[in-house]
């Protein structure tokens, strides 16, 4: 009776099924209890199973059970260990988020790879985010010089309608600006909220959140030349998902995605020169054909390289 909070004397007289959280009692026990007083058998007899226990004061929490069955006095009992797994389940988790977050984390450095633009990138950034992630949602806002807002320009996940019409600035004179995402503008670093619903600075954004069944939050700066532009925005179904493994994965990302940008601007620039290049070379060619005297182009070993007409 220990780990379900029981005396050893509140625990004799207990009922298994009565410590197991509905519907798993019915389904795992009463179903077949009938059967097992005939036979000693049923469909959880010799089998290690999991399912859902009741503490004293109705916390639920994992355990695993196995159960076998023994008869003496002419009737059948049941013999049950009972384990409490929650350490292995939130170890569990814990490897599962983490292979999440390096799956979403490749998908982000292959989208790098084959996108040109933001508009290709952004999208795709977000939706790894949540597919292979995952994340609950995920967005990618900008921010208008002109108001000093965040504009969102990518979302994926559920809840996006929080999105429509959302004031977030950069102003700490506006009450909007003094969320984790102004934080993370002005302040250029990364805001981790592991208790989305009773963070004081989304207090204005509690209502929006709360209808999406979010229950943690992360915001990272993205950098376009080493100055910050923008905001990657993800949002976790649990409580306290962002552990120092994960955080350390989701900066990687932001630093990938900044490093994509500047890749956008570096080939932008690139494009630009040549295209330069090419609109000065046209200029001359028209300027040598059409100018009446002759001109000759004169190697440096003499030989005539070209002429005009």
């Amino acid at each position: 009776g220990r780990i379900f909070g029981y005396t050893a004397m509140e625990a004799l007289g207990q009922e298994l099924h009565t410590l197991i959280a509905p519907p798993q009692a019915h389904a795992a026990f009463a179903h077949g209890f009938l059967n097992f007083q005939k036979s000693g058998t049923g469909p959880v007899v010799g089998k290690v199973i999991e399912v859902t226990a009741l503490r004293k004061g109705g916390e639920e929490f994992p355990v695993e059970l196995s159960i076998s069955a023994t008869q003496f006095g002419g009737q059948w009992h049941a013999i049950c260990i009972v384990r409490d797994i929650t350490t292995r389940k939130l170890s569990e988790a814990k490897i599962q988020r983490l292979t999440q977050l390096y799956a979403a984390l490749s998908q982000c450095n292959q989208a790098i790879v084959r996108c040109t633009s933001e508009d290709d990138l952004f999208p795709q950034v977000c939706r790894d985010a949540v597919q292979f992630g995952g994340m609950k949602m995920a967005w990618i806002g900008l921010v208008d010089e002109a108001s000093k807002r965040v504009v969102p320009v990518a979302s994926y996940g559920d809840g996006m309608e929080y999105l429509e019409d959302i004031q977030i600035s950069m102003d700490t004179d506006s009450p909007y600006g003094r969320g984790p995402i102004g934080i993370v503008m002005r302040e250029n670093r990364p805001f981790w909220c592991q208790d989305y619903l009773n963070e004081p600075l989304l207090a204005l954004w509690h209502e929006r959140g709360a209808r999406s069944g979010w229950s943690a939050s992360a915001a990272l700066p993205l950098h376009r030349q080493g100055k910050v532009i923008g905001v990657f925005t993800l949002y976790a179904g649990k409580v306290n998902a962002f552990d120092e493994a994960a955080r350390n994965l989701l900066v990687e990302m932001a630093i990938d995605i900044s490093y994509a940008l500047d890749n956008f601007v570096r080939e932008a620039e690139r494009k630009q020169a040549a295209e330069a290049l090419r609109e000065s070379e046209q200029r001359l060619r028209t300027i040598f054909e059409a100018e009446p005297e002759c001109v000759k182009v004169i190697g440096r070993d003499g030989q005539l390289l070209e002429i005009n007409a």
